[in-house]
Protein backbone atom coordinates (compact mmCIF):
# COMPACT_ATOMS: atom_id res chain seq x y z
CA UNK A 1 0.00 0.00 0.00
CA UNK A 2 1.36 3.45 -0.94
CA UNK A 3 1.66 6.47 1.33
CA UNK A 4 -1.15 8.12 -0.65
CA UNK A 5 -3.46 5.20 0.12
CA UNK A 6 -2.90 5.67 3.83
CA UNK A 7 -3.23 9.45 3.86
CA UNK A 8 -6.60 9.64 2.08
CA UNK A 9 -9.69 8.15 3.66
CA UNK A 10 -11.36 5.68 1.32
CA UNK A 11 -15.17 5.95 1.42
CA UNK A 12 -16.76 2.59 2.29
CA UNK A 13 -18.86 1.61 -0.74
CA UNK A 14 -18.80 -2.16 -0.19
CA UNK A 15 -18.39 -4.93 -2.76
CA UNK A 16 -15.78 -5.34 -5.44
CA UNK A 17 -14.57 -2.31 -7.42
CA UNK A 18 -16.52 -2.14 -10.71
CA UNK A 19 -13.43 -1.30 -12.78
CA UNK A 20 -9.67 -1.92 -12.33
CA UNK A 21 -9.09 1.83 -11.93
CA UNK A 22 -11.71 2.18 -9.17
CA UNK A 23 -9.21 1.60 -6.36
CA UNK A 24 -7.37 4.68 -7.56
CA UNK A 25 -10.51 6.63 -8.49
CA UNK A 26 -11.95 6.20 -5.00
CA UNK A 27 -9.11 8.36 -3.69
CA UNK A 28 -10.85 11.34 -5.25
CA UNK A 29 -12.55 12.40 -2.03
CA UNK A 30 -12.91 16.19 -1.74
CA UNK A 31 -14.59 15.79 1.64
CA UNK A 32 -11.40 14.33 3.12
CA UNK A 33 -9.29 17.05 4.81
CA UNK A 34 -6.08 15.40 3.57
CA UNK A 35 -7.32 15.53 -0.02
CA UNK A 36 -8.45 19.16 0.29
CA UNK A 37 -5.09 20.20 1.72
CA UNK A 38 -3.42 19.23 -1.57
CA UNK A 39 -5.55 17.56 -4.27
CA UNK A 40 -2.54 17.55 -6.59
CA UNK A 41 -1.07 14.60 -4.70
CA UNK A 42 -3.99 12.58 -6.05
CA UNK A 43 -4.06 14.24 -9.47
CA UNK A 44 -0.33 13.71 -10.04
CA UNK A 45 -0.73 10.04 -9.29
CA UNK A 46 -3.90 9.70 -11.37
CA UNK A 47 -2.27 11.27 -14.44
CA UNK A 48 0.70 8.91 -14.10
CA UNK A 49 -1.23 5.68 -13.42
CA UNK A 50 -4.68 6.11 -14.98
CA UNK A 51 -5.56 9.53 -16.45
CA UNK A 52 -9.07 8.13 -16.92
CA UNK A 53 -10.22 6.34 -13.76
CA UNK A 54 -13.56 5.41 -12.23
CA UNK A 55 -14.87 6.79 -8.94
CA UNK A 56 -17.66 4.47 -7.71
CA UNK A 57 -18.75 6.90 -4.98
CA UNK A 58 -19.69 9.63 -7.46
CA UNK A 59 -20.38 7.11 -10.23
CA UNK A 60 -18.18 9.16 -12.55
CA UNK A 61 -15.08 8.73 -14.69
CA UNK A 62 -12.37 11.18 -13.65
CA UNK A 63 -10.40 12.65 -16.56
CA UNK A 64 -7.14 14.23 -15.36
CA UNK A 65 -4.70 14.13 -18.29
CA UNK A 66 -4.22 17.19 -20.49
CA UNK A 67 -4.75 15.36 -23.79
CA UNK A 68 -7.82 13.53 -22.49
CA UNK A 69 -9.35 16.71 -21.06
CA UNK A 70 -8.77 18.43 -24.41
CA UNK A 71 -10.54 15.54 -26.17
CA UNK A 72 -13.59 15.89 -23.92
CA UNK A 73 -13.75 19.69 -24.16
CA UNK A 74 -13.44 19.86 -27.95
CA UNK A 75 -15.96 17.11 -28.78
CA UNK A 76 -19.31 18.45 -27.64
CA UNK A 77 -21.18 15.93 -29.77
CA UNK A 78 -19.79 12.96 -27.87
CA UNK A 79 -19.37 14.64 -24.47
CA UNK A 80 -22.60 16.48 -23.69
CA UNK A 81 -23.06 19.12 -21.01
CA UNK A 82 -26.72 18.23 -20.66
CA UNK A 83 -26.19 16.29 -17.43
CA UNK A 84 -25.54 19.44 -15.43
CA UNK A 85 -29.12 20.66 -15.30
CA UNK A 86 -31.00 18.29 -13.01
CA UNK A 87 -31.33 18.81 -9.24
CA UNK A 88 -30.25 15.95 -6.97
CA UNK A 89 -32.66 13.02 -6.75
CA UNK A 90 -33.20 13.64 -3.04
CA UNK A 91 -35.32 16.74 -3.70
CA UNK A 92 -38.91 15.92 -2.84
CA UNK A 93 -41.73 16.12 -5.41
CA UNK A 94 -43.45 18.70 -3.19
CA UNK A 95 -40.42 20.99 -3.42
CA UNK A 96 -40.14 20.57 -7.19
CA UNK A 97 -43.85 21.34 -7.55
CA UNK A 98 -43.37 24.67 -5.74
CA UNK A 99 -40.43 25.53 -7.98
CA UNK A 100 -42.39 24.66 -11.14
CA UNK A 101 -45.64 26.42 -10.23
CA UNK A 102 -44.50 29.47 -8.27
CA UNK A 103 -41.05 30.05 -9.72
CA UNK A 104 -39.31 29.10 -12.95
CA UNK A 105 -38.57 25.46 -13.79
CA UNK A 106 -34.91 24.83 -14.56
CA UNK A 107 -34.07 26.48 -17.89
CA UNK A 108 -31.16 25.80 -20.18
CA UNK A 109 -28.07 27.87 -19.42
CA UNK A 110 -24.66 28.34 -20.96
CA UNK A 111 -23.05 25.67 -18.84
CA UNK A 112 -25.63 22.94 -19.53
CA UNK A 113 -26.41 23.32 -23.24
CA UNK A 114 -24.74 21.89 -26.30
CA UNK A 115 -24.46 23.34 -29.81
CA UNK A 116 -26.47 24.58 -31.61
CA UNK A 117 -28.57 25.82 -28.65
CA UNK A 118 -25.43 26.90 -26.86
CA UNK A 119 -24.42 29.17 -29.75
CA UNK A 120 -27.64 31.16 -29.40
CA UNK A 121 -27.26 31.64 -25.66
CA UNK A 122 -23.57 32.56 -25.87
CA UNK A 123 -24.17 34.99 -28.73
CA UNK A 124 -26.86 36.84 -26.78
CA UNK A 125 -25.34 36.74 -23.28
CA UNK A 126 -21.93 37.54 -24.73
CA UNK A 127 -23.16 41.01 -25.65
CA UNK A 128 -22.87 41.87 -21.96
CA UNK A 129 -19.18 40.84 -21.92
CA UNK A 130 -17.69 42.73 -24.86
CA UNK A 131 -14.28 44.38 -24.57
CA UNK A 132 -15.87 47.84 -24.65
CA UNK A 133 -18.21 46.95 -21.78
CA UNK A 134 -15.45 45.42 -19.69
CA UNK A 135 -12.99 48.25 -20.39
CA UNK A 136 -15.48 50.74 -18.98
CA UNK A 137 -16.37 48.53 -16.02
CA UNK A 138 -12.72 47.95 -15.09
CA UNK A 139 -12.39 51.55 -13.92
CA UNK A 140 -15.58 51.28 -11.86
CA UNK A 141 -14.30 48.45 -9.65
CA UNK A 142 -11.24 50.36 -8.40
CA UNK A 143 -13.08 52.24 -5.61
CA UNK A 144 -15.00 49.08 -4.65
CA UNK A 145 -11.78 47.15 -4.03
CA UNK A 146 -10.26 50.15 -2.23
CA UNK A 147 -13.32 50.42 0.00
CA UNK A 148 -12.91 46.85 1.21
CA UNK A 149 -9.18 47.33 1.90
CA UNK A 150 -9.80 50.52 3.87
CA UNK A 151 -12.11 48.64 6.25
CA UNK A 152 -9.29 46.54 7.70
CA UNK A 153 -5.88 47.66 6.39
CA UNK A 154 -4.98 49.27 9.72
CA UNK A 155 -5.89 46.22 11.82
CA UNK A 156 -3.13 44.08 13.33
CA UNK A 157 -4.56 40.84 11.94
CA UNK A 158 -7.47 39.99 9.65
CA UNK A 159 -8.98 36.94 7.95
CA UNK A 160 -9.13 37.92 4.30
CA UNK A 161 -11.74 35.32 3.36
CA UNK A 162 -14.74 36.87 5.16
CA UNK A 163 -13.40 40.43 4.90
CA UNK A 164 -12.12 40.57 1.32
CA UNK A 165 -11.69 37.56 -0.98
CA UNK A 166 -15.29 36.37 -0.53
CA UNK A 167 -17.41 39.55 -0.31
CA UNK A 168 -15.47 41.72 -2.77
CA UNK A 169 -16.10 39.58 -5.91
CA UNK A 170 -19.74 39.18 -4.89
CA UNK A 171 -20.22 42.94 -4.71
CA UNK A 172 -18.53 43.52 -8.06
CA UNK A 173 -20.44 40.77 -9.87
CA UNK A 174 -23.79 41.98 -8.48
CA UNK A 175 -22.92 45.53 -9.58
CA UNK A 176 -22.09 44.18 -13.05
CA UNK A 177 -25.38 42.26 -13.20
CA UNK A 178 -27.33 45.35 -12.16
CA UNK A 179 -28.57 44.46 -8.67
CA UNK A 180 -28.88 47.61 -6.50
CA UNK A 181 -26.45 47.74 -3.58
CA UNK A 182 -29.27 47.78 -1.01
CA UNK A 183 -30.35 44.33 -2.28
CA UNK A 184 -26.92 42.70 -2.30
CA UNK A 185 -27.22 41.11 1.14
CA UNK A 186 -30.66 39.69 0.35
CA UNK A 187 -29.53 38.28 -3.00
CA UNK A 188 -26.56 36.64 -1.26
CA UNK A 189 -28.96 34.88 1.15
CA UNK A 190 -31.12 33.74 -1.76
CA UNK A 191 -28.06 32.51 -3.64
CA UNK A 192 -27.01 30.48 -0.59
CA UNK A 193 -30.50 28.92 -0.45
CA UNK A 194 -30.24 27.92 -4.12
CA UNK A 195 -26.86 26.29 -3.47
CA UNK A 196 -28.28 24.34 -0.51
CA UNK A 197 -31.21 23.13 -2.57
CA UNK A 198 -29.29 22.06 -5.65
CA UNK A 199 -25.95 20.79 -4.36
CA UNK A 200 -26.76 18.55 -1.39
CA UNK A 201 -29.51 16.58 0.31
CA UNK A 202 -31.48 18.12 3.15
CA UNK A 203 -34.50 17.27 5.25
CA UNK A 204 -37.86 18.16 3.72
CA UNK A 205 -38.32 21.11 6.11
CA UNK A 206 -34.99 22.59 5.02
CA UNK A 207 -35.83 21.96 1.37
CA UNK A 208 -39.15 23.78 1.72
CA UNK A 209 -37.46 26.79 3.31
CA UNK A 210 -34.81 26.80 0.58
CA UNK A 211 -37.23 26.47 -2.33
CA UNK A 212 -39.37 29.33 -1.01
CA UNK A 213 -36.24 31.49 -0.90
CA UNK A 214 -35.32 30.40 -4.45
CA UNK A 215 -38.82 31.32 -5.68
CA UNK A 216 -38.52 34.74 -4.03
CA UNK A 217 -35.11 35.14 -5.69
CA UNK A 218 -36.52 34.27 -9.11
CA UNK A 219 -39.51 36.56 -8.70
CA UNK A 220 -37.20 39.42 -7.74
CA UNK A 221 -34.98 38.86 -10.77
CA UNK A 222 -38.03 38.58 -13.03
CA UNK A 223 -39.29 41.95 -11.83
CA UNK A 224 -35.83 43.47 -12.32
CA UNK A 225 -35.72 42.10 -15.88
CA UNK A 226 -39.11 43.64 -16.66
CA UNK A 227 -37.94 46.94 -15.23
CA UNK A 228 -34.78 46.96 -17.36
CA UNK A 229 -36.83 46.17 -20.45
CA UNK A 230 -38.61 49.49 -19.97
CA UNK A 231 -35.75 51.42 -18.37
CA UNK A 232 -32.37 50.14 -19.61
CA UNK A 233 -29.24 50.78 -17.58
CA UNK A 234 -25.52 50.09 -17.95
CA UNK A 235 -25.65 46.53 -16.68
CA UNK A 236 -25.77 42.89 -17.73
CA UNK A 237 -29.52 42.54 -17.32
CA UNK A 238 -30.23 45.42 -19.68
CA UNK A 239 -27.74 44.23 -22.28
CA UNK A 240 -29.14 40.70 -22.21
CA UNK A 241 -32.79 41.80 -22.29
CA UNK A 242 -32.13 43.89 -25.40
CA UNK A 243 -29.61 41.55 -27.03
CA UNK A 244 -30.38 40.63 -30.64
CA UNK A 245 -28.40 38.60 -33.16
CA UNK A 246 -29.63 37.49 -36.58
CA UNK A 247 -32.50 35.04 -36.47
CA UNK A 248 -31.96 34.06 -32.84
CA UNK A 249 -34.98 34.39 -30.58
CA UNK A 250 -34.36 36.95 -27.78
CA UNK A 251 -33.73 35.57 -24.31
CA UNK A 252 -36.89 34.78 -22.39
CA UNK A 253 -37.35 35.94 -18.82
CA UNK A 254 -37.02 32.35 -17.60
CA UNK A 255 -33.75 31.88 -19.48
CA UNK A 256 -32.38 35.14 -18.16
CA UNK A 257 -33.45 34.43 -14.57
CA UNK A 258 -31.55 31.13 -14.60
CA UNK A 259 -28.62 32.62 -16.49
CA UNK A 260 -28.20 35.35 -13.85
CA UNK A 261 -28.42 32.80 -11.04
CA UNK A 262 -25.80 30.61 -12.72
CA UNK A 263 -23.42 33.45 -13.57
CA UNK A 264 -23.51 34.76 -10.01
CA UNK A 265 -23.03 31.36 -8.37
CA UNK A 266 -20.22 30.21 -10.65
CA UNK A 267 -18.47 33.55 -11.04
CA UNK A 268 -18.46 34.36 -7.33
CA UNK A 269 -17.23 30.99 -6.08
CA UNK A 270 -14.48 30.52 -8.65
CA UNK A 271 -13.15 34.09 -8.39
CA UNK A 272 -13.14 33.94 -4.60
CA UNK A 273 -11.31 30.61 -4.62
CA UNK A 274 -8.83 31.68 -7.31
CA UNK A 275 -7.98 34.88 -5.42
CA UNK A 276 -7.61 33.14 -2.05
CA UNK A 277 -5.39 30.41 -3.50
CA UNK A 278 -3.20 32.90 -5.37
CA UNK A 279 -2.66 35.06 -2.30
CA UNK A 280 -1.81 31.96 -0.26
CA UNK A 281 0.83 30.98 -2.84
CA UNK A 282 2.31 34.49 -2.97
CA UNK A 283 2.43 34.91 0.80
CA UNK A 284 3.82 31.45 1.52
CA UNK A 285 6.81 32.13 -0.70
CA UNK A 286 7.20 35.88 -0.53
CA UNK A 287 9.70 36.12 -3.40
CA UNK A 288 6.94 36.58 -5.98
CA UNK A 289 4.96 38.87 -3.63
CA UNK A 290 8.00 41.09 -3.27
CA UNK A 291 8.52 40.93 -7.03
CA UNK A 292 5.02 42.17 -7.86
CA UNK A 293 5.18 44.94 -5.24
CA UNK A 294 8.37 46.14 -6.92
CA UNK A 295 7.25 45.63 -10.53
CA UNK A 296 3.51 45.99 -11.34
CA UNK A 297 4.24 44.69 -14.86
CA UNK A 298 4.38 41.21 -13.30
CA UNK A 299 0.77 41.47 -12.12
CA UNK A 300 -0.96 39.95 -15.15
CA UNK A 301 1.43 36.99 -15.62
CA UNK A 302 1.24 36.27 -11.88
CA UNK A 303 -2.55 36.13 -12.09
CA UNK A 304 -2.42 33.93 -15.20
CA UNK A 305 0.04 31.54 -13.56
CA UNK A 306 -2.11 31.44 -10.44
CA UNK A 307 -5.09 30.36 -12.53
CA UNK A 308 -3.00 27.48 -13.85
CA UNK A 309 -1.08 26.49 -10.74
CA UNK A 310 -3.86 26.59 -8.15
CA UNK A 311 -6.95 26.41 -10.32
CA UNK A 312 -10.01 25.93 -8.08
CA UNK A 313 -12.08 23.82 -10.50
CA UNK A 314 -11.54 20.22 -9.43
CA UNK A 315 -13.89 19.05 -12.17
CA UNK A 316 -16.96 19.72 -14.29
CA UNK A 317 -19.35 17.01 -15.46
CA UNK A 318 -20.13 15.73 -18.95
CA UNK A 319 -22.05 12.69 -20.21
CA UNK A 320 -21.15 10.53 -23.18
CA UNK A 321 -23.67 10.26 -26.02
CA UNK A 322 -21.99 7.19 -27.56
CA UNK A 323 -19.32 4.63 -26.83
CA UNK A 324 -15.94 6.37 -27.02
CA UNK A 325 -12.27 5.65 -26.36
CA UNK A 326 -10.58 8.09 -23.97
CA UNK A 327 -6.98 7.21 -23.31
CA UNK A 328 -6.84 3.52 -22.45
CA UNK A 329 -10.49 3.33 -21.40
CA UNK A 330 -13.51 2.56 -23.57
CA UNK A 331 -16.40 4.52 -22.09
CA UNK A 332 -19.97 3.35 -22.76
CA UNK A 333 -22.76 5.63 -23.90
CA UNK A 334 -24.35 7.42 -20.95
CA UNK A 335 -21.15 7.45 -18.87
CA UNK A 336 -20.83 10.34 -16.42
CA UNK A 337 -17.48 12.06 -16.86
CA UNK A 338 -15.74 14.60 -14.61
CA UNK A 339 -13.11 16.65 -16.45
CA UNK A 340 -10.50 18.20 -14.17
CA UNK A 341 -9.00 21.47 -15.37
CA UNK A 342 -7.16 21.66 -12.05
CA UNK A 343 -5.35 18.42 -12.89
CA UNK A 344 -4.79 19.09 -16.59
CA UNK A 345 -3.08 22.40 -15.82
CA UNK A 346 -0.31 20.47 -14.04
CA UNK A 347 0.33 17.93 -16.80
CA UNK A 348 3.85 17.81 -18.26
CA UNK A 349 2.20 17.30 -21.65
CA UNK A 350 0.98 20.88 -21.30
CA UNK A 351 3.99 22.72 -19.87
CA UNK A 352 7.48 22.12 -18.48
CA UNK A 353 7.93 21.89 -14.69
CA UNK A 354 4.15 22.11 -14.08
CA UNK A 355 4.57 21.73 -10.32
CA UNK A 356 6.51 24.99 -10.09
CA UNK A 357 4.85 28.41 -9.80
CA UNK A 358 6.58 30.41 -12.54
CA UNK A 359 4.84 33.48 -13.99
CA UNK A 360 7.63 33.83 -16.55
CA UNK A 361 6.86 30.52 -18.28
CA UNK A 362 6.23 30.85 -22.02
CA UNK A 363 2.79 29.23 -21.94
CA UNK A 364 1.52 31.33 -19.03
CA UNK A 365 -1.69 32.43 -20.80
CA UNK A 366 -2.55 29.06 -22.39
CA UNK A 367 -3.91 27.37 -19.27
CA UNK A 368 -7.31 25.75 -18.74
CA UNK A 369 -8.15 27.98 -15.80
CA UNK A 370 -11.48 28.88 -17.40
CA UNK A 371 -12.10 25.65 -19.25
CA UNK A 372 -11.59 25.08 -22.96
CA UNK A 373 -13.59 25.04 -26.18
CA UNK A 374 -17.11 26.38 -26.62
CA UNK A 375 -17.77 26.14 -22.88
CA UNK A 376 -14.81 28.29 -21.89
CA UNK A 377 -16.06 30.65 -19.17
CA UNK A 378 -17.84 33.65 -20.68
CA UNK A 379 -16.82 35.76 -17.68
CA UNK A 380 -13.12 34.91 -17.86
CA UNK A 381 -11.96 38.46 -18.54
CA UNK A 382 -14.21 39.91 -15.83
CA UNK A 383 -12.68 37.46 -13.35
CA UNK A 384 -9.16 38.40 -14.43
CA UNK A 385 -10.01 42.09 -14.01
CA UNK A 386 -11.12 41.41 -10.43
CA UNK A 387 -8.05 39.29 -9.67
CA UNK A 388 -5.61 41.83 -11.10
CA UNK A 389 -7.38 44.69 -9.37
CA UNK A 390 -7.37 42.93 -5.99
CA UNK A 391 -3.75 41.73 -6.07
CA UNK A 392 -2.59 45.03 -7.55
CA UNK A 393 -4.16 47.17 -4.84
CA UNK A 394 -3.01 44.84 -2.09
CA UNK A 395 0.56 44.96 -3.41
CA UNK A 396 0.63 48.74 -3.72
CA UNK A 397 -1.12 49.53 -0.42
CA UNK A 398 0.23 46.71 1.75
CA UNK A 399 3.68 45.67 0.51
CA UNK A 400 4.52 44.18 3.93
CA UNK A 401 1.42 41.95 3.97
CA UNK A 402 2.23 38.49 5.31
CA UNK A 403 0.52 35.42 6.73
CA UNK A 404 -0.26 35.36 10.47
CA UNK A 405 2.47 33.59 12.43
CA UNK A 406 0.33 30.68 13.62
CA UNK A 407 -1.74 30.43 10.44
CA UNK A 408 -2.61 27.00 9.07
CA UNK A 409 -4.92 27.00 6.04
CA UNK A 410 -8.29 25.30 6.06
CA UNK A 411 -10.24 24.44 2.95
CA UNK A 412 -13.89 24.45 1.90
CA UNK A 413 -15.92 21.27 1.38
CA UNK A 414 -17.29 20.98 -2.15
CA UNK A 415 -17.44 18.03 -4.57
CA UNK A 416 -16.09 19.98 -7.54
CA UNK A 417 -14.39 23.15 -6.23
CA UNK A 418 -11.20 23.63 -4.20
CA UNK A 419 -11.37 26.69 -1.97
CA UNK A 420 -9.51 28.28 0.93
CA UNK A 421 -11.83 28.70 3.94
CA UNK A 422 -9.60 31.08 5.91
CA UNK A 423 -6.66 33.32 5.10
CA UNK A 424 -5.38 35.10 8.20
CA UNK A 425 -2.81 37.81 7.52
CA UNK A 426 -1.02 40.72 9.14
CA UNK A 427 -1.53 43.78 6.91
CA UNK A 428 1.48 45.69 8.24
CA UNK A 429 3.79 42.67 8.35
Amino acid sequence: MTSTDTEYQRPDVGGEPPHPTAALGMLYNPFDPAFRADPHRFFDRARAEAPVCFNPVFGMWLVTGYEQVMQVCTDTVTFSSGNKVDPPNEISPEVLEILHTEGFPVAMQLFNTDPPDHARLRSLVGQAFTNDVLNRFEAEIVPTIAGYLEQWQDEAEVDLYPRFTNPMPLTIILDFIGVPRDMHAQVERWDDAWARLFTSAHAIEDQLDAVRAVVAYQQYLNALIDQRREQPAEDLISRCVHARRGDYQPLTNAELVWQIMGLLAAGHATTTDALSHLLLVLLRDRSWWEAVTADPELLEPIVEEGLRFVNPVLGLPRITTREVQVGDVLLPAGAEVLVSFCAANRDEAFTDDPGVFDPRRRSVTRHMGFGWGVHQCIGARLSKIMLCGAVGQLASRLPDLRLAEDYEPTFTEHPFLWGVASLRVRPAG
